[in-house]
């Protein structure tokens, strides 16, 4: 029978309870080094909307740009009935500030509309990585 080791008493696991379901909290990793930060959730929501509505890194399409590069088949391929919408996060870049951090946007994408077009995209990609490289160095 394996016995659990506990390493924090009850009253830690219990305060560690409290901050976990605390709803104006958000508990994410650090983008690097390996932290946990401790967000105000509306200070994280504010950061994400921010992002999304810069311009220089994002625009609202008003046309397929696909139409003309993508066939039938696959299309049919890439389509998926019963998709998930990706879910946005972002991990906060504390080894770049701590008292404001900026964010590093994540999209998780799996059972969305964008998997079997990040597998296809893939497939197209691997080859050309496959290929062996040699690096030659002249004097």
């Amino acid at each position: 029978m394996n016995k659990t080791i506990l390493n924090l008493t009850r009253v830690q696991r219990e305060a560690l309870s409290a901050l976990i379901n605390d709803p104006t909290l958000t508990i994410q990793r650090a983008d690097k080094g390996g932290g946990i930060v401790v967000m105000n959730t509306n200070t994280y929501v504010e950061k994400i909307k921010g992002m999304l509505h810069d311009e220089t890194f994002y625009k609202k399409l008003v046309f397929n740009p696909t139409e003309k590069w993508i066939n039938e088949q696959e299309l049919k391929y890439l389509k998926n009935e019963y998709p998930r919408i990706p879910v946005l996060y972002t991990l906060p870049k504390i080894h770049k500030s701590l008292e404001d951090p900026p964010m590093r946007p994540i999209v998780s994408g799996n059972g969305s509309l964008t998997e079997t077009l990040s597998k296809f995209l893939d497939s197209l990609i691997q080859p050309i990585f496959k290929k062996n490289f040699v690096l030659q160095f002249y004097k």
